[in-house]
């Protein structure tokens, strides 16, 4: 039986290319895209929309490129770029309903939020502490960036969307901790979360 092979949303690719451009210029974009395959540089380079899907190891090997070309191997790099991701995609959200601007709603709807991005794999919320601040999420999902999200996504990439949709919701003192790691043979990824 053939694997699926899973796919990231396209708000994903449009504010990446977004931030890269307003950061670093168009000559970087055509840098990145010239580095990748010529079936990678063909899918990138045509108008990317927001609703439309794309695969998720494209997602994996557009990171990975950008990670070897500006960052050193720990993907720091992309820490910003997922921070653009989180307020370009939450902001309008919380402006139209200022009452779910708040942790416990980003958190609590932490698994509808991945499906929004990702269409394998599944979020999963194992401890809601609300009146602690402290919460636990899971993600299970096949650790192969051929087939899934990669490893960008599950050491930093969640890590710093969660962060920065609390920051939003003007949380204090955020601590996020990616304690297990399915890329380094643990069942799921374990994200554990407090702030105050």
């Amino acid at each position: 039986m053939k694997t699926k092979i899973g796919n990231a949303n396209g708000v994903i690719f449009v504010y990446t290319k977004d931030y890269i451009i307003k950061t670093h210029g168009e000559n970087t974009w055509l840098d990145l895209l010239n580095n990748l395959s010529a079936e990678d540089k063909l899918h990138l380079s045509k108008n990317l929309i927001k609703t439309a899907w794309y695969s998720a190891p494209l997602l994996n090997r557009l990171i990975n490129t950008y990670d070897a070309i500006h960052g050193n191997g720990d993907f720091a790099k992309i820490i910003p770029i997922v921070e653009h991701i989180a307020k370009n995609d939450l902001n309008p959200v919380f402006q139209v309903f200022l009452d779910l601007k708040n942790p416990a709603f980003v958190l609590n709807n932490a698994p509808t939020l991945w499906k929004r991005y990702f269409d394998s794999g599944e979020m999963i919320i194992d401890i809601a502490d609300e009146e602690n601040k402290r919460y636990i999420l899971h993600l299970e999902e096949i650790a192969d960036e051929n087939l899934a999200s990669g490893m960008a996504i599950c050491t930093l990439g969640i890590s710093t969307w969660i962060k920065t949709g609390l920051e939003m919701t003007e949380a204090n003192n955020i601590r996020v901790v990616h304690t297990d790691c399915r890329y380094k043979n643990d069942k799921s990824c374990t994200i554990e979360l407090t702030w105050d």
